[in-house]
């Protein structure tokens, strides 16, 4: 068994080497110089003019029919900048602006990675506008090929502010977008634009009201290249809305697990009334947070390593409701983050935690408890870690004896 954990584990690495490999070699036949360094811990490669994340390409690279691989690589390697366009000049640039919308877990790695070169005084999150429940939006300069998003916003050189660098940019991209909404499914439309900017159009409140969906539009952005448009009172539409989307978002380029609606022109969220749309929403919410955890862990360990921090980063494991029954097209799941007595843990914000007892008594004892029931029984046993986001928590100490009697009254395991 364990023979084969390790050579499953093992060939999985050569194969993402290998495509590492295919991806330097296309970056050098296309032109880019300079230095070019894998990290296949971080699977990415760091050039002088920037940072490619090979996930996304690496998983389109795999589920393309062997005769299209090499297309996906080319594709992607296009979008790799081959100057800093931080030193051209606003004339050169002002043409070029475009708004997009990212996810705040995107920047997960970037954001860390800046730590783990300057400390904990150098983090920061990205400059731009919150968008929605867990997104930003950003600056970014279409240069035709590549597409650079400035994730500190304008150039300081440029001698304008972020609002009106984005007011420019969301003018700009009305300009170039044509009527192009297509029906998707029954009741559902899809933005046909394929430009790149598909998700950022939800910024234009009359180009998404242009979905002929025959009443207020309701909208998701599950993937940087899709938009989502249904109707408010369609509830099938809703329905089949939510499941393309946790479909969609399975393939990568993940931007938000909203559902959104317009109130005054402004981006609002959906309620949620449907138990189908939920349950999809939530299993896309989890997908979400326990990839961008996993990030997370792979970067703060070695922080707490070069700094010599003796603390244990938790990742959040996924487990299934008992008897669930099969509500969205997938088994209902749970993410769960485990809090050890006696150690030091940066706790994922998780549905539910699992209490692990090492002293007294109850050694070896084990509590489940839903995070939010948790939460008004652990008072400043909990502190926020250092603003991060995905939200890391600080255990400060384990609950006493009377708060674990309270807990194991609303335990579910």
């Amino acid at each position: 068994m364990l023979t084969r954990l390790f050579d499953v584990i093992f060939r999985r690495a050569l194969f993402r080497d290998a495509f590492a490999r295919r991806y330097m070699a296309c970056l050098r036949e296309s032109g880019l110089s300079g230095s070019l360094v894998y990290e296949p811990d971080a699977f990415r490669i760091v050039t002088d003019y920037g940072i490619a994340n090979l996930d996304n390409a690496y998983r389109a690279y795999r589920q393309a029919p062997r005769g299209q691989r090499k297309a996906v690589i080319v594709r992607y390697a296009a979008l790799m900048p081959r100057e800093h366009v931080k030193d051209r000049s606003w004339d050169e640039v002002r043409d070029q602006l475009r708004p997009v919308i990212r996810s705040r877990g995107s920047f997960v790695e970037s954001s860390l990675d800046v730590v783990l070169k300057k400390g904990w005084d150098a983090y920061h999150q990205p400059v731009g506008r919150p968008w929605g429940e867990d997104c930003f939006e950003l600056l970014a300069v279409d240069a035709g090929e590549v597409i650079t998003t400035f994730t500190n916003g304008p150039s300081k050189a440029w001698n304008v502010s972020l609002d009106q660098a984005l007011g420019m940019a969301r003018t700009q991209l009305r300009d170039v977008t044509p009527n192009a909404f297509r029906e998707h499914l029954p009741g559902v439309y899809i933005g046909a634009w394929s430009d790149g900017y598909d998700s950022s159009r939800v910024l234009l409140p009359d180009v998404v009201h242009r979905a002929p969906v025959g009443g207020s539009p309701v909208f998701m952005i599950p993937t940087r290249d899709v938009v989502l448009v249904a109707s408010a009172s369609d509830e099938s539409a809703l329905r089949r809305m939510a499941r393309s989307a946790l479909e969609f978002a399975r393939e990568g380029r993940v931007v938000s697990a909203g559902m959104y609606t317009y109130h005054d022109a402004n981006v609002v969220s959906f309620p949620l009334k449907d138990p189908e749309v939920r349950c999809c929403l939530d299993e896309l919410r989890r997908d979400i947070d326990q990839e961008q955890y996993a990030q997370q862990k792979r970067v703060l360990d070695k922080i707490n390593q070069a700094l010599g921090e003796d603390v244990f980063v938790a990742t959040c494991l996924r487990a299934t409701y008992r008897d669930a029954s099969d509500v969205c097209g997938a088994t209902p799941s749970y993410l769960l983050a485990t809090w050890t007595e006696g150690i030091a843990t940066s706790l994922p914000k998780a549905d539910r935690i699992a209490f692990v007892v090492t002293s007294g008594s109850r050694a070896g004892d084990t509590l489940v408890v839903d995070w939010s029931a948790a939460m008004p029984l652990l008072g400043d046993l909990l502190s926020d870690d250092r603003a991060l986001y995905p939200p890391r928590f600080k255990v400060n100490g384990f609950p006493p004896e009377d708060v674990l009697r309270q807990l194991e009254a609303i335990r579910t395991a």
